[in-house]
């Protein structure tokens, strides 16, 4: 697949994008792990699980709710081991044979997340003034990258859909953001856009729960943590320059590590030592110093 020139481009389909040869946001989040790791997930592309499938689906479902009936279908007809149901599973698979056909339960996830998005008063508003589906391909001191961001609004602010069954109160959700380096990706993505002449002020993430009641939650990248998805960024981008141009994707390193104590474990071990020193006193009263 040849690398499109530089600029903004509007409906890829997801597998031509994933195709072009170029450094993308999961590259340098692979990166993180290893060179090695990033140089053998770009060699060995990763099948579709029904994992990713429902994530697309809820993907499409809500950035796309328009199209989203005409793109996918879902199954729920008489078992396909009889003679009734094999006939009916047959005339299904014809009447929709331009749709990705899914499992009921994933449809309907997709349908209700979809739902609970537009509901919200300030996702639905997000959502419904954005360009949604954007690739973009630009240069980075000779080194060709890619993005693929789910939706820009007219205001400039990026936003981005992620979906989870992991996240048990919103108190956790910030954690598991940087956690799963979503603060990188906004980064790159946002590195991108402004190379492709569209200008991004902030970066938005509408957290959607995939189980019942399907809980929305819209959260704002402050400038403090996109500043350090921006440093991150910039070391793995360094890095995967650095292989890129050698030709040496090394692995974890080969002399032995040590594997410090942090303070938090001899806190909880040792607390006597960690204990606060004593307030002085004046006649009975703390000192004000």
């Amino acid at each position: 697949m040849t690398l499109p020139a530089p600029g903004l481009y509007e409906d890829v389909p997801a597998e031509q994008y994933h195709a072009w040869p170029a450094c993308s946001s999961s590259r340098l989040r692979h990166i993180g792990r290893s060179p090695a790791y990033a140089k053998w997930c770009a060699d060995n592309p990763k099948p579709s699980t029904p994992a990713m499938l429902r994530g697309t689906t809820i993907h499409s479902a809500v950035l796309e709710p328009h199209l989203f009936h005409t793109q996918y279908a879902s199954w729920s007809g008489p078992s396909r081991n009889t003679k009734a149901g094999k006939e009916a599973w047959a005339e299904f698979q014809a009447e929709n044979e331009s749709k990705t056909i899914v499992p009921v339960v994933d449809y309907d996830i997709a349908r209700k997340v979809s739902d609970a998005a537009w509901a919200h008063p300030v996702a639905s508003v997000l959502l419904a003034d954005a360009r949604r589906e954007l690739s973009g391909v630009w240069m980075e001191d000779g080194t060709p990258c890619k993005f693929r961001a789910d939706a820009v609004d007219d205001g400039s602010t990026l936003v981005d859909l992620k979906t989870t069954a992991r996240v048990g109160s919103v108190g956790e959700i910030e954690r598991w953001l940087v956690n799963n380096g979503t603060h990188i990706q906004s980064a790159h993505y946002k590195r991108g856009l402004n190379a492709c002449d569209v200008p991004v002020s902030e970066a938005i993430v509408i957290v959607a729960n995939t189980e019942s009641p399907h809980e929305v939650a819209v959260v704002r990248l402050t400038p403090d943590l996109l500043r350090c998805g921006e440093e991150r960024r910039r070391r793995r981008m360094a890095t995967y320059a650095e292989c890129l141009q050698s030709g040496l994707w090394p692995a974890w390193p080969t002399d032995v590590i040590d594997a410090d104590a942090p303070h938090w474990e001899q806190v909880a071990c040792f607390p006597e030592e960690f204990a606060p020193a004593p307030a002085l006193t004046m006649g009975g009263k703390p000192m004000e110093l």
